[in-house]
């Protein structure tokens, strides 16, 4: 197929079937230019527009063509006054605004008398259908133009019988020939003659010309862009298009976000250094990590400074004032301090020997190892020391866990004409601790401690061993045992004491006399033992 053709639309198919079906002639009344968006279309029957039309004329004439009787010749006149834009498509519409025939156009600028130059340009349309009976034109005649070779046709149809052959066709200046209208007659230039009244003029894209006085010489003007021109985008860039209007060339989104990135990245020749107190570092050619040198060990003299492998800090200790005054909320303290400070309120003191304990001390704890004989029962243990040397003092005093003992011990001291009072004892308010049970034990004020038991079932000559509930810390008095059988009037068998100790006691049931009949009743052995 040609590479410029036109074609009858789908629509131009269906209403030109109907029309040639119905005897009712299609109205055929404007011509369409366009642009093709930019680029030269093809020609597709589905079109129901133009690609981008820009300028749309009434028809002014349909005819059949001469050597065709199936073609049909649309033309339309563009004036002068309109234009500025490329004709690439055209389409003719009917006179109810439907397209009836599209095709695409040779590459044609359409230029304004503004520009410097204008013209009157037709354009003409074949449509080939089967019966040109069915088309006809609705003309709207305060736009149709027409152009010189219609007019000279028009006239030549209307005068060729009616010029008189008395006239005659006189050849002029640069002509020769002619002579009265009896027979053909021939005008030619005569080409001995060149009249230098004439000009030469240079046309679009051309310069030089003039009036033949003189040669002439027509140049193409190296100003002028020819507007069939195009600027094509290469890679990476948008715009471009023909010369017919101002084209901008732009960077794609692909190419600038690539520059974006280039710009915002790290350059791999770029380092990083590891500073003093860091490890690792690189080059950026690849990842690299930074890390912490190995910290040293921090104490009391340790100072403030940085080597290639490791840091350390100064530490602001407190002094022995300090740590005496117990004020400073910042500084901090090492064992030595705290040990100075405690001793310095008397918090946790060892005290060793006889003489410790004479002396007046500061109010504070203290602990005794050395059982002086100055503490309570000469036992070592623990003390609250209060008002150190003046006349009002006290101690109390708890003994130590190897004492077995479980008191607490008060003495006021002084300096005054009374003196120091001996070590009393602290009395229990009437709670006593114990156990209270069918074998318990009960402690009483001023020392003694009371206890009790029972033995399993006895049937006579046998000793039960029975354990005290708890031990005596200082000793065993006595122990008071007793049957209990059940029933009065039986005394076969009496309880007797055979030892005892701190800890326990060793019973006896005694059948009352030799050969004595035993009843078998249960009996068990009772005890009450006093000791300290």
């Amino acid at each position: 197929m040609a590479e410029f053709h036109t074609l009858i639309t789908q629509t131009g198919q269906a209403k030109l079937a109907a029309a040639i079906a119905n005897s009712e002639p299609l109205e055929l009344s404007a011509v369409a230019m366009g642009d093709g968006g930019g680029s030269l279309p093809t020609p597709s029957a589905a079109r129901t527009t133009l690609v981008k039309e820009v300028h749309r004329v009434g028809i002014n004439v349909i005819g059949v063509d001469s050597d065709n009787p199936h073609w049909l010749v649309i033309e339309a006149v563009l004036p002068p006054e309109v234009g500025g834009w490329m004709i690439r498509e055209v389409g003719v519409y009917d006179s109810e605004g439907d397209l009836i025939v599209y095709g695409n156009y040779p590459e044609t600028y359409k230029p304004l008398l503004s520009e410097g130059s204008g013209r009157t340009q037709t354009v003409r349309i074949i449509m080939q259908v089967s019966d040109t009976e069915a088309v006809t034109l609705t003309v709207d005649p305060s736009v149709v133009l027409a152009t010189h070779e219609y007019v000279a046709q028009q006239i030549a149809a209307q005068t060729q019988h009616l010029t008189p052959k008395s006239r005659k066709i006189q050849a002029g200046d640069g002509l020769r020939g002619g002579g009265d209208l009896t027979a053909d007659r021939t005008l030619s230039v005569d080409n001995t003659v060149v009249r230098t009244s004439r000009s030469i003029s240079a046309g679009d894209g051309l310069s030089g010309g003039g009036n033949l006085g003189a040669n002439r010489t027509l140049s193409v003007d190296n100003t002028v862009v020819r507007t069939t021109r195009t600027i094509s985008t290469g890679t990476g860039l948008t715009g471009g298009g023909s010369l017919a209007s101002n084209r901008t060339l732009s960077l794609d989104t692909a190419t600038l976000s690539k520059l974006e990135k280039a710009d915002s990245a790290v350059q791999p020749s770029r380092k990083v250094t590891a500073g003093a107190g860091l490890t690792g570092g690189g080059e950026l050619s690849g990842n690299i990590t930074i890390e912490m040198g190995t910290p040293q060990t921090l104490s009391a003299t340790s100072e403030n400074e940085t080597t290639a492998e490791g840091h350390s800090h100064e530490l602001q200790m407190a002094t022995a004032a300090q740590a005496r005054a117990g004020e400073d909320n910042e500084r901090l303290m090492t064992p030595a301090r705290v040990h100075q400070a405690f001793n310095h309120y008397g918090l946790g003191k060892t005290s060793t020997g006889s003489t410790s304990m004479d002396a007046p001390l500061a109010s504070g704890f203290y602990r005794n190892i050395a059982n002086p004989p100055q503490a309570p029962n000469g036992k070592s243990g623990s003390w609250i020391e209060h008002g150190g040397s003046t006349t009002d003092g006290f101690r109390l005093f708890a003994t130590g866990g190897y004492t077995n003992e479980d008191n607490m011990y008060f003495k006021r001291k002084g300096l005054n004409a009374y003196g120091d009072t001996e070590w009393r004892k602290i009395i229990h308010d009437g709670e006593f601790r114990g156990s209270l049970g069918v074998s318990g034990w009960q402690p009483l004020p001023g020392g003694m401690i009371l206890q009790w038991g029972v033995s399993a079932r006895v049937d006579g000559d046998e000793n039960v061993y029975l354990s005290f509930p708890v031990r005596f810390p200082n000793g065993c008095w006595g122990v008071f045992p007793a049957i209990r059988d059940g029933v009065t009037g039986h005394d076969e068998i009496f309880p007797r004491l055979i030892k005892y100790d701190a800890i326990s006691c060793t019973l006896r049931a005694e059948v009352a006399a030799p050969g004595a009949t035993i009843h078998g009743y249960d009996r068990y052995i009772h005890y009450f033992a006093i000791g300290n």
